[in-house]
């Protein structure tokens, strides 16, 4: 039997053990994501991000911290994607064109035309584990994907004169984003393409330093570009789905079962963003109309040409990654059209 004096020892070593456990729980290392992307806080990424910090703070008792940057606040698109790459920030948004900055192959999931409709891009993502897919374009190059978000369908807003058929895109002075995919593609349809970063377009498209720019009604109307262009022409060319990645040595470090959390919250604030890009699409268009925007589609059959004019960059870039199988990710893509 125990007597008095060793039952106490005994307790009091059972609390000091007690304590020593509580100790280590509250000692934890918070973990901090760092997230940055380009877009003011109206637009549905910022949105997707914040409902993101909202659901895994909340579910992982604040052992992760999230912390966001909008606006470029940490840099252009392209300066984040890079800093995403070497660590320096943590997790961002792009589509395949921009994350190819830094993962080549990736831009071949962001060409023109190559898909018909949200819809598509769904069954993509939900019946051929679209997101698997993306990852063995982004993993080599230190990226991990964890969901993607809508943006709407990019078509061209321009100031001087709208676009009927092919022939009109000749010779117009257009802003790009900085990404290689897109500025060949419409050489390849006669425009002259003019890369600006995305917080200069309005003046760009204000001083005549470009005449159009190719953009969703959500970004148009976030960056109020309808106050200095007259024309949105319904070309349709891309529809604008990006990846949501985390830098993969960061992702490598996080514990399984805060992993769960992140990948859990990153699918649940992924369906809400999509589905606002869905039901905002008419609105947006609504305002350009009521700021005077004139709205026109392409002439009958001229869609099949625009089409048809890009073939030759998805040419080169089935030839360029032939070792990332991107032939077969075209042809994979197609079946769920």
């Amino acid at each position: 039997m125990l007597n008095k004096k060793n039952f106490i020892l005994i307790f009091m070593l059972l609390i000091c053990i007690l304590l020593l456990s509580i100790g280590s729980i509250e000692a934890a290392p918070k973990i901090e994501l760092k997230v940055a992307h380009i877009f003011s806080t109206d637009v549905g990424v910022h949105k997707l991000f914040v409902k993101f910090k909202e659901i895994v703070e909340e579910r992982s008792n604040n052992q992760i911290e999230v912390k966001i940057f909008p606006a470029g606040q940490l840099g252009n698109e392209r300066v984040i994607t890079e800093q995403i790459y070497l660590g320096a920030i943590d997790i961002g948004h792009s589509s395949g064109g921009g994350w190819a900055t830094v993962a080549p192959p990736a831009a071949a999931i962001n060409l023109p035309f190559l898909w018909k409709d949200i819809d598509h891009v769904e069954r993509f993502f939900k019946e051929a584990n679209g997101l698997d897919i993306c990852n063995e374009l982004l993993k080599p190059f230190r990226l991990v994907a964890l969901t993607y978000t809508y943006n709407g369908t990019r078509s061209a807003l321009l100031r001087k004169k709208p676009i009927y058929k092919l022939e009109d895109v000749k010779n117009i002075k257009l802003r790009l984003p900085e990404l290689p995919s897109w500025v060949t593609a419409w050489r390849a349809l006669g425009a002259n393409p003019t890369t600006v970063p995305w917080g200069e377009v309005y003046t760009a498209l204000q001083t005549g330093v470009v005449d159009a720019c190719e953009v969703t009604p959500q970004y148009i109307c976030s960056a109020a570009l309808q106050e200095v262009t007259k024309y949105f022409s319904l070309t349709k060319h891309l529809v604008d789905w990006s990846i949501v990645a985390i830098n993969k040595q960061k992702w490598e470090e996080i514990p399984d079962d805060l992993k769960a959390i992140i990948i859990e919250a990153m699918d649940e604030a992924g369906e809400y963003q999509r589905a606002l890009g869905v039901t905002s699409e008419s609105e947006y268009l609504n305002i350009m109309k009521e700021a005077g925007v004139e709205v026109n589609e392409l002439n009958p059959g001229e869609a099949e040409k625009f089409a048809n004019a890009v073939e030759v960059v998805f040419k080169e870039y089935e030839e360029e990654f032939n070792n990332f199988n991107i032939k077969d990710l075209f042809k994979t893509i197609n079946i769920y059209r």
